[in-house]
């Protein structure tokens, strides 16, 4: 499989910060070599771990290090986050990767559907306060270079943005008029700070639940958000609810390397 496959057309949209951050809180590589690597080095790397994780570990004996089909790569993923872990995709058949990257995010967006539907409103509130806090130490951003304005998402917002979509209906930010004033990269970032938190929530939520008896949702909510006050913005992946050591790695960097794409594309117009 060569390096000029879709996953590097795909990377080389992100910045090197983006990269990072996938290689830490998606593939949990967290060396502090990375940080030094240039934006090449980061792709490679991101290819190789990947497709690592994602290929069996006896079977990577006998392939190059990129060789992974990127294709199957989506359709592992897109069968494991279905409803019946599996789907009409093969590697051989005539469905495009574009088209299975839409079917990951839509199946994404069904799993928060789910999860936001089964908070109490207490809980949702708690959440799109964790939310606001983690962006406004974060993502603040001068709009006008004059102005510094703080972001607050609220249970109403999370509520649209999530019915509509949360990766797929992503305009539903804006729409609110709570960042009806932020432009094309300040809501990418935005969004995919969401996209990122949300999926941490939603995964950390429902480990805790099965692993942590007598606990009610709220109780758990309170854990999860005092783990989440000192990490990043995602989770990491080693709460992911998937037990198989590939899927808790391939999953959330698959979701979160579409998600940003698919947000760029989304705001350029406003960029």
């Amino acid at each position: 499989m060569s390096r000029n496959d879709r996953l590097y057309y795909l990377m080389e949209q992100l910045e090197q910060p983006d990269l990072l951050f996938l290689l830490q809180n998606g593939l949990g590589k967290t060396e502090a070599k990375y940080k030094r690597c240039s934006k090449e080095q980061l792709m490679d790397a991101v290819s190789s771990e990947l497709r690592e994780a994602a290929s069996h570990s006896f079977a990577n004996f006998f392939r190059l290090e990129h060789e992974y089909p990127y294709k199957q790569i989506l359709i592992d993923v897109a069968n494991k986050l279905s409803k019946y872990n599996i789907t009409k995709y093969q590697l051989d058949d005539s469905h495009s990767e574009e088209e299975i990257e839409k079917e990951i995010l839509r199946l994404f967006d069904l799993k928060a559907k789910e999860w936001w539907e089964k908070l109490s409103d207490a809980e949702k509130e708690q959440v799109a306060e964790e939310m606001s806090r983690m962006i406004n130490a974060r993502l603040v951003i001068s709009v006008n270079r004059k102005t510094l304005i703080k972001y607050r998402i609220k249970k109403e917002v999370m509520d649209s943005v999530i019915t509509k979509g949360i990766v797929l209906g992503l305009l539903a930010v804006s729409a609110g008029g709570v960042l009806g004033l932020a432009g094309g990269s300040v809501l990418t970032r935005i969004g995919w700070a969401i996209v990122s938190r949300a999926a941490g929530f939603m995964h950390a939520a429902k480990f805790m639940g099965v692993t942590i008896g007598g606990l009610s949702g709220k109780a758990i909510l309170d854990i999860v958000g005092g783990l989440a006050a000192g990490l990043s913005v995602f989770v990491p992946s080693t709460i992911y609810f998937y037990a198989d050591t590939n899927y808790k790695k391939t999953i959330p960097t698959v979701v979160m390397l579409l998600s940003k794409v698919h947000l760029r594309k989304t705001f350029s117009s406003e960029i």
